[in-house]
């Protein structure tokens, strides 16, 4: 990845404005854009897994060519939308790197980062073996969301809707598949 500029402020972050296609062939094009925490700014946030390292995709980023991991690539070419931008967080874009003192940083405001979206988009990854690893990938998205953004009967709820759905319609729930549930 191309050097970033530098976050100056203590609880600044950098958003993906991830932009529209009519297409799933169409390539990823996002543009990174700093916002500060306490603003306020509106986005989502993306959990996923990274998946292999050496398993990478070429997305554009300020109209420049970028290696990302296929997980990540498939996620922002699933959750973007036919018409409007859309605004994003993803660690793997959104923090530098190669900049060990910024990781250091924005680590620490993950709580701030995964409690303030709009919603937090949990991508599971395509839908290759059924539900062969969904209580894993479930159980580590709950690591990253704070305890206070949800209730136990609701992740139970939703689980066993998931589970459930994995039978009767594969790819409705939890963004995992060839189809997602957002725009």
């Amino acid at each position: 990845m191309a050097a970033l500029s530098p976050l100056v402020h203590g609880d600044e972050i950098r958003l993906l404005h991830l932009e529209p296609a009519s297409g799933e062939e169409d390539r990823v094009h996002f543009t990174l854009h700093h916002v500060i925490l306490s603003d306020k700014p509106s986005y989502e946030a993306i959990s996923y897994c990274w998946g292999d390292q050496d398993d990478t995709r070429e997305a554009y980023c300020d109209s420049k060519p970028l290696r990302i991991t296929a997980s990540l690539y498939t996620a922002l070419r699933r959750f973007r939308s036919k018409r409007i931008p859309r605004i994003l967080w993803a660690d793997a874009v959104c923090i530098s790197q190669t900049d060990v003192a910024e990781k250091n940083a924005q680590v620490r405001l993950m709580s701030r980062i995964y409690s303030q979206p709009s919603r937090v988009l949990i991508w599971l990854g395509d839908d290759t073996s059924g539900i062969e690893g969904l209580r894993e990938s479930i159980a580590g998205a709950l690591l990253v969301l704070p305890p206070e953004h949800f209730d136990f009967e609701d992740i139970y709820r939703v689980s066993r809707e998931a589970f459930a759905a994995a039978f009767v319609r594969p790819h409705a729930h939890l963004a995992c598949g060839a189809e997602s549930t957002t725009t």
